[in-house]
């Protein structure tokens, strides 16, 4: 962060940047209030018109996360775009931290059983911003054991939930966005009734299960939207 700047107002930029090992290239939105000037080596690009209408737009992601790059002289830490690093570098810009992305992570999956305990990560297609130009992306999280065993196979297919396959880890992105802004995907739930026992004996249990849906489900019979896909509005 430029020293002259602490309390200027944070405007929006993004950068285009493509995590390690992928062809997919994403919009990185973010909010800086260093001067344009001083970080025009980086590829950053400010945000006047609202949300960018084409492209992969995410924010705030885990993963996949841009350079970062930091300025001695100028005592600036900045993002940087892929495609700006070389000139970055060139100008006095040096790379603390690399472009990253998800890594292939082995999964147990122990039976699946009702007291399985740990999570699994899945994904679905989500739609990054609501104008038509903008993409899809795989966004992923983790789902309860308990929870996926609950699920047949018809159900997901529907909701578009899978788990990843070696092609897909590189261009999951995890922890996309914050509490309260998008892009997120829609979440839809269902209502189960079991009951044990018999006679006077037998009881009744009601089980809500809930999670997201991907872009374009048609849902299953007995699920409801409990909640839109949200999308990231600046």
């Amino acid at each position: 962060m430029a020293v002259t700047q602490l309390y200027a107002p944070r405007t929006w930029r993004q950068i285009k940047f493509k995590p390690p090992s992928s062809t997919t290239e994403f919009l990185y939105l973010f909010r800086s209030n260093v001067p344009a000037t001083e970080v025009s080596e980086l590829g950053q690009t400010e945000i006047t018109g609202g949300t960018p209408t084409s492209g992969i737009i995410i924010t705030a992601a885990k993963y996949p996360s841009p350079p970062r790059v930091f300025n001695r002289v100028k005592r600036i830490r900045s993002i940087c775009a892929t495609d700006s690093l070389a000139t970055a570098k060139a100008k006095g810009w040096v790379l603390v931290k690399k472009a990253a992305g998800m890594k292939k992570r082995t999964q147990s999956f122990d039976g699946l059983t009702a007291t399985s305990k740990g999570s699994l990560l899945v994904f679905v297609p989500t739609k990054s911003g609501a104008a038509d130009g903008n993409g899809t992306f795989n966004y992923a999280w983790r789902m309860p054991k308990q929870q996926y065993r609950k699920l047949d196979e018809t159900e997901l297919t529907a909701l578009k939930i899978s788990l990843p396959g070696n092609a897909d880890w590189k261009d999951l992105c995890l922890g996309v966005g914050t509490k309260n802004s998008g892009p997120r995907p829609g979440r839809a739930s269902k209502v189960e009734t079991s009951t044990s026992g018999s006679g006077e004996a037998a009881t009744s249990s009601v089980d809500t299960i809930t999670t997201f849906y991907g872009h374009g489900s048609t849902l299953p019979d007995d699920w409801v939207v409990t909640d839109e896909p949200i999308y990231l509005e600046i």
